[in-house]
């Protein structure tokens, strides 16, 4: 059965001031919307949602003056639970927000704002605030009486600090804080307990809070990447919900062996360090699935990563690794192998039992052959070029025995 999408349709009155409709003109809007007036907009509305364009608002200064027509007649605004005001240059919001009785979700991003505006304390239900590309570099005391928020978006502003009152939003389950100037993560967000999701990538933090035990039960997704930390504290291996974590583009040297206590953890990303050595109780980290190590300075790996057998993404490219250990061939759900722009003379012999193998990237080593058992895989893509093969052509004829290879790479383009 084809489904039917119900759509409605949102007419904005031009400029406070015009002639108001009447009647009449109403009744014949229901029968055959009228075409947008010059100060006016026309629009189609799918599930109460307004998505209004950086023209919409000229001379819209309260929302008294929209006007929704439905297919069954007009409804009032305080029925919408999702507008979307983003891009208008606006510093304040139109008047009669108080109307917005039922609205959930207000996107406000990329306008003017410089604080959260205190006319969505009249917005009794709202729960999702979108304030991204604003001018804000500080937060007054309205955001902490926003009680029922659940998800608070204030990511591309020039925010070094969140207010102490954060803390209160005890409902708030996402925050994006990232693209911001933050030196440290403020310790006010570890006792928001409800935390599940926290994106606090690009800015210049160097130091985290302690007490992260109090975000263990919820906290679920952590982004901290892009951003100027040299270690990290072992109060946060406490959140062991944790199924995504985003540690990449810092300045870590190492990492914790406590990280191994994290066994929920499904993704996580560490490329863009400068780690030397990875845990030795890495295989207790059993259901990750991707693994991303590229760009560091690892010279070994630990014969524990052979243990991932969930892993399907391993990058390892541009590091230092001379050798691939041999039981790498019991990682059975590989589909993706990045080992490319390293120091390896040979690959493990063993590839037989990889059947889920798709790729594999080894170029810019120093192979000088490759396993025979490649040849009984199916693989989208081996690339292996700028080797040190003795005899390209020889290599070729190996590699080519490989039918099953959709795309083969031996020699830069």
């Amino acid at each position: 059965m084809k489904k039917t999408l119900l759509y409605t349709l949102l007419f904005i009155s031009p400029c406070f001031g015009s002639q108001p409709q009447t009647k009449k003109m109403k009744k014949e809007n229901q029968v055959q919307p009228p075409s947008p007036p010059q100060q006016g907009l026309l629009m189609l509305l799918k599930d109460n949602r307004i998505e209004i364009s950086a023209e919409a608002l000229n001379g819209i200064t309260a929302f008294g003056e929209v006007l929704c027509i439905t297919n069954k007649g007009e409804q009032p605004v305080s029925d919408l639970k999702v507008i979307d005001l983003s891009s208008n240059n606006l510093t304040k919001l139109p008047r009669g927000s108080e109307m917005l009785t039922n609205l959930q979700n207000l996107s406000l991003n990329k306008n003017r704002f410089t604080d959260i505006p205190k006319e969505l304390l009249s917005i009794p239900k709202l729960k999702r605030l979108l304030m991204s590309g604003n001018d804000i570099e500080r937060l007054g005391s309205t955001l902490e009486k926003l009680t029922e928020l659940q998800s608070l978006h204030l990511a591309h502003n020039r925010l070094t600090a969140l207010p102490k009152g954060i803390q209160k939003l005890q409902k708030l389950g996402k925050l994006d804080i990232s693209h911001n100037n933050f030196e440290a993560l403020p310790v006010s967000i570890v006792n928001i307990w409800a935390l599940q999701v926290l994106k606090a990538s690009y800015n210049k933090i160097s130091t985290l809070p302690s007490d992260w035990i109090k975000l263990s039960v919820n906290l679920v997704y952590l982004d901290l990447s892009h951003n100027r930390l040299a270690k990290i504290p072992a109060d946060l291996f406490h959140v062991v919900n944790l199924t995504g974590l985003n540690l990449s583009h810092n300045q870590l040297t190492g990492v914790h062996n406590r990280i191994c206590s994290l066994g929920s953890l499904r993704k996580l990303s560490l490329e863009h360090n400068k780690i030397k050595r990875l845990p030795p109780d890495i295989s207790s980290l059993i259901n990750l699935t991707l693994l991303r190590l590229e760009h560091n300075k690892l010279e070994e790996l630990p014969p524990g990563i052979s243990s991932l057998v969930n892993l399907t993404f391993l990058h390892l490219e541009h590091n230092k690794l001379k050798k691939l250990p041999d039981t790498l061939c019991r990682l059975t759900s590989l589909v993706r192998l990045y080992v490319n722009n390293n120091k390896l003379k040979n690959l493990p012999q063993k590839f037989a039992p990889l059947k889920a193998l798709k790729k594999l990237y080894a170029s810019d080593n120093y192979l000088t052959s490759l396993p025979e058992e490649l040849s009984s895989l199916k693989l989208d893509v081996l690339s292996v070029e700028n080797n040190k093969f003795p005899k390209v052509n020889q290599s070729k004829s190996t590699a080519t025995r490989q039918s099953k290879v959709s795309k083969l790479l031996l020699e830069s383009p």
